[in-house]
């Protein structure tokens, strides 16, 4: 920012050869900086036009403003994300919190983050493509920043049309092709085990047992 231009004339916008949209603003005959053409539109920027210190300003900050969103933009594009990792992503680029706060509130009047879709699909999506227990589901939904009513929401949802019964039979059935040379004490043990670390509780643990060590 010490190497901007306090005020002066604009002398030159030219289009940058490698990003169409962009503009570099020169201010007195010497480049000062470059701006995203909605930027220029935004301002009426023009050739003789005098800037002060203050319209400096609030241009770069409408330049950073419009640059965070691209960013967000990009991220966002590639899966459904929560608030969170939206919000972790922006400030990896050290924009101030404020900014961040700004970003994230246009992403979701565009409906492009929404932590109530995300935590139901993401809860659908994951316990079919690798079935786990409520606990687990509930320790990754917060790590994605979901708040603890939706979570439990979500989770509750899910394992309504997913029993959590089935789903640790079905890993219990792989698993124990894996123990079948063990003494039967120490192939109980690893598959309490494993399915205690995969977040089912101890109820449906001691029901897939019953049927696995008849």
């Amino acid at each position: 920012m010490d190497t901007l231009p306090k005020g002066g004339t604009i002398t030159a916008l030219k289009p940058q050869l490698k990003h169409k949209n962009r503009l570099s603003v020169f201010i007195d005959g010497e480049f000062a900086f470059g701006l995203d053409a909605d930027v220029v539109a935004q301002f009426g920027l023009h050739v003789r036009q005098h800037v002060d210190a203050a319209l400096l300003d609030e241009i770069l900050c409408s330049e950073e403003y419009k640059r965070a969103c691209h960013r967000a933009f990009r991220f966002l594009a590639t899966r459904a994300r929560s608030q969170k990792e939206l919000e972790d992503r922006l400030a990896r680029y050290e924009y101030p919190p404020a900014l961040i706060a700004r970003v994230v509130a246009k992403c979701k009047s565009l409906s492009y983050i929404d932590d109530r879709q995300f935590a139901f699909q993401y809860a659908r999506s994951r316990v079919v493509q690798k079935p786990l227990g409520p606990e687990l589901l509930r320790r990754e939904l917060q790590k994605f920043g979901i708040h603890k009513a939706l979570r439990d929401e979500a989770v509750a949802q899910v394992y309504e049309e997913n029993s959590p019964l089935a789903l640790a039979l079905a890993l219990a059935e792989k698993r124990i092709a894996r123990l079948r040379d063990l003494p039967p004490e120490k192939a109980r043990a690893r598959l309490i085990g494993f399915l205690k670390r995969r977040g089912f509780d101890w109820d449906v643990v001691q029901q897939v047992l019953e049927v696995c060590f008849e």
